[in-house]
């Protein structure tokens, strides 16, 4: 019998208890690109998402401006994040809902 790869894939991560890792190197990796494509090249290079655990995604700002400037467009991100069709490792989407900076 033939099963689809996502679900394998599920089952797979579950056992080896790899599925958090890896949710949270995709959430980062969605969450620097939506940053890259709404706020440009200067804010995603002053900024360096470090971990995701549900619903909150840490951010490391190089600088005060950059962390207020993603505080002015995180409805404008979480919403991109949430359009996005992008998903979990086990099929549900991401949630994202707030941020919390380093300096």
């Amino acid at each position: 019998m033939f099963q689809p790869l996502k679900s394998l894939l599920h089952k797979k991560t579950a056992v080896a208890n790899w599925q958090e890792p890896i949710e949270a190197y995709q959430a980062l990796t969605l969450f620097h690109a939506v940053v890259r494509e709404i706020g440009g090249e200067v804010l995603a290079n002053n900024i360096q998402p470090v971990s995701y655990k549900k619903p909150t995604i840490t951010v490391a700002c190089l600088s005060p401006v950059a962390a207020h400037e993603l505080t002015l467009k995180r409805h404008l991100i979480f919403e991109r994040i949430a359009l996005q069709q992008n998903s979990n490792v086990d099929g549900t989407p991401f949630v994202i809902s707030k941020i919390q900076f380093l300096f």
